[in-house]
């Protein structure tokens, strides 16, 4: 555990004990969102019992008790966060105009999450919970490439992997903010390996603007790593190594998809070239049914819709086309 602020006084024990319970939370919370596991079951606990549900509310209340705990208990990180606290009311004000809906319920729950994650990292040891960030971005893009190995995997866009996200964009999207968020606390040896293994993630989902905006990213961390001239020789030597050994494996791991899974290889194509006739484009999430079609109440009168290629025949409903 280190001092919140460098050259701080003795922490007290109330706040020694903060700290350590701040990174607590602190690792439940990376864990459980970065790595999509409480995303990816949350249905399970729409639909389980009781104890479900108050197992996750009780992670929601841990993090948020948490989090105040550590910023009443620590001064020096009032002191540093109080722009964030800021920002947050700031983001909040917008509810006040806005019904209490679905959607706003979800807005106020990741805002509120985020700031206690902020906080807890912070208050405990941030450079630890970087690199448990990076672990899990890791996990996530080798979750890809697993994925895609198989035709009816976890992913909802059929030969596009999405891991536990179970969207690709959405998978996409974690990696890139993970890479750009966490690389820097990733031990310069295996920097490259790390930032190869979430190339090969992003391409398995296929993301367009996901592969984008990590190209523009790399070009960044490139740019900064010119700028501070900070890699000697001997260490660019020393993660040449481990770096070719993670592209030659997640090649293996790439090429295998491309010949055992179908999916994956029409889905690459339609990448270039737009999906082909007959391709499955979607999928429904693993372990549930096709949805049914959406009924929309018709006015009195009014026919009902034809199905796509059907005309209605002449008593007014649809016949099967041709």
């Amino acid at each position: 555990m280190t001092a919140v602020a460098a050259g701080a006084p003795a922490m007290p024990a109330e706040g020694a004990v903060a700290a350590r319970l701040s990174g607590v939370v602190a690792a439940l919370l990376i864990v459980a969102y970065q790595g999509w596991f409480l995303p990816f079951f949350l249905p399970l606990v729409d639909a389980g019992s009781g104890v479900m549900r108050a197992l996750v509310y009780a992670l929601y209340a841990s993090a948020l008790a948490g989090s105040l705990w550590a910023w009443l208990s620590l001064p020096a990180l009032r002191r540093r966060t109080w722009p964030l606290v800021a920002a947050c009311v700031l983001m909040l004000a917008p509810l006040a105009f806005h019904p209490l809906d679905p959607v706003s319920r979800a807005y106020l729950v990741t805002l509120c999450l985020g700031f206690a994650l902020m906080v807890v990292a912070l208050a405990s040891t941030p450079q630890a919970a970087a690199r448990l960030g990076a672990a899990v971005t890791a996990l996530a893009a080798a979750l890809c490439l697993i994925d895609i190995l198989f035709e009816s995997g976890f992913t909802n866009t059929a030969g596009r992997a999405a891991g536990l996200a179970i969207n690709p964009n959405d998978a996409a999207t974690a990696l890139v903010l993970g890479a750009a968020a966490t690389y820097r606390s990733v031990p310069a040896r295996y920097r490259a390996s790390f930032l190869v293994l979430v190339a090969a993630g992003l391409v398995a989902t296929q993301s367009r603007s996901g592969i984008l905006a990590m190209a523009l990213t790399g070009l960044t961390m490139l740019a900064i790593a010119l700028v501070e001239r900070r890699r000697a020789a001997r260490a660019g030597r020393a993660a040449l190594v481990p770096a070719l050994v993670t592209l030659v494996a997640v090649g293996l791991l790439l090429a295998a998809a491309f010949a055992l899974n179908p999916t994956f290889r029409d889905a690459v194509r339609g990448t270039v070239t737009g999906p082909p006739p007959g391709a499955i484009v979607d999928l429904p999430p693993p372990g549930m049914a096709e949805p049914p079609p959406l009924s929309v109440p018709l006015p009195a009168g009014e026919p009902a819709a034809t199905a796509p290629g059907a005309r209605p025949d002449s008593s007014g409903s649809a016949a099967p086309p041709a």
